[in-house]
C-alpha cells in the first residue's frame, strides 16, 4: 500500500470505505476495500489474496488495516 492510498482510507474511514469478502474458488476468501463517493463504489483501494477461512476473517483484516491507517495518520 502506498502512503497515498494509506492518508486516503485513514480519511475516509469508515464512513466513506466498504469492505467486503468474496469466496474463492479454492473455498478460502478475499477481501476488498473500496471507497465511496456518494454512497457508490468509487473505486477499489485494497484487496487481499483468497487465504482467509471465513468472511469475517477477511473482513476484520482489512478492517485492522483501516483503523492503523487512521491511528498513524490523525
Amino acid at each position: 500500500m502506498t502512503e497515498l492510498t494509506a492518508i486516503e482510507l485513514a480519511g475516509n474511514y469508515p464512513d466513506n470505505i466498504q469492505i467486503d469478502a468474496l469466496k474463492s474458488d479454492n473455498g478460502k476468501f478475499a477481501a476488498f476495500c473500496y471507497r465511496l463517493k456518494d454512497g457508490e463504489i468509487h473505486k477499489l483501494m485494497l484487496s487481499t489474496q483468497p487465504v482467509f477461512e471465513n468472511e469475517e476473517e477477511a473482513n476484520n483484516s482489512l478492517h485492522e488495516v483501516a483503523k492503523a491507517c487512521v491511528k498513524h495518520f490523525s
